[in-house]
């Protein structure tokens, strides 16, 4: 189990040389540690999109529905591939298939500002 002082450490070198370390980022995925406000930090604050990108795979992957109005905040980030696993990862949180919210609610991912409006909405519906 990672602690969220150990998921600090790890997330200095989860990424290096412009590349994700694949086995840290497995291993994050898997704690039961309570890692999850650490890994929303580093998404909120961090300014290297590769690090953000893959802090939202492993939110993604840990599958807490607790995690996804920060998620849905989040989706104004400036890189679009971030924006993209956002996406994913809410709907790996709320339970629903991949792609399901593009589809549902007709978003266009060229306009973050909508598409974090009609997600939020969504979410204000569903997560009763």
């Amino acid at each position: 189990m990672v602690t969220a002082g150990e998921c600090r450490v790890l997330l200095g070198q989860l990424v290096e040389n412009g590349r994700v370390n694949r086995e840290l980022q497995e291993r994050l995925e898997r704690t039961q540690g309570a890692i999850d406000g650490v890994l929303l930090e580093v998404l909120l604050d961090c300014p290297y999109a590769l690090l953000r990108e893959a802090v939202v795979t492993v939110l993604g992957e840990r599958r807490n529905w607790k995690v996804v109005p920060h998620l849905i905040s989040a989706l104004c980030d400036q890189d679009e591939h971030v924006r993209y696993e956002l996406l994913i990862a809410i709907e790996k949180c709320a339970g629903i298939g991949i792609g399901t919210l593009s589809e549902t609610l007709f978003l266009d991912r060229s306009k973050p500002r909508q598409v974090r409006s009609r997600v939020a909405a969504w979410w204000e519906i569903v997560k009763r």
